[in-house]
C-alpha cells in the first residue's frame, strides 16, 4: 500500500512539474473526480470544457446553497451541442437535433428528497 501511495505522489509531483498550471483537479460532481489536462485544441462535440458559473443568478445560488456545487470551484462539462444544433428540453429529457440523450430526463427530487422545479 505504501508503494502505491508513493507512486501516486511521485506521479502527481512529476505531472505538476511537467504540466504546471495546465492540470485541473476536478473535485466536483460535474464529471468523475480526477486530474484533467487543459489544452488549447478547438472545442468540438465530446470535448470537456471548464467554466465557472455566474454565482449571481438565482439558479446558481440555489445550487450553491443546496451543496450541489462549491462556490469557488470551476465545473467541467462535456460538450453535447454546438452552434447550429437544435437543443430541446422536455419531460422525456434533452434532445440534440431530435436525438434524445440517454439518462437526461429531468429529476423531480434531489438526493436529499428536496423538490426540484423546472427552470423557465
Amino acid at each position: 500500500m505504501r508503494k502505491l501511495v508513493a507512486l501516486v505522489v511521485i506521479a502527481l509531483i512529476t505531472s505538476f512539474i511537467l504540466f504546471g498550471h495546465r492540470l485541473i483537479v476536478n473535485r466536483t460532481h460535474s464529471l468523475p473526480v480526477g486530474l484533467y489536462y487543459w489544452s488549447d485544441v478547438p472545442i468540438k462535440k465530446g470535448s470537456i470544457v471548464l467554466f465557472k458559473p455566474d454565482q449571481s443568478t438565482p439558479l446558481q445560488q440555489l445550487g450553491i446553497n443546496r451543496g450541489y456545487e462549491a462556490r469557488e470551484l470551476p465545473l467541467l462539462k462535456r460538450v453535447v451541442a454546438l452552434a447550429g444544433d437544435v437543443v430541446s428540453v422536455s419531460s422525456s429529457g434533452v434532445s440534440i437535433n431530435g436525438q434524445l440523450l440517454p439518462n437526461s430526463a429531468p429529476l423531480f427530487r434531489d438526493e436529499a428528497d428536496r423538490l426540484l422545479e423546472m427552470a423557465q
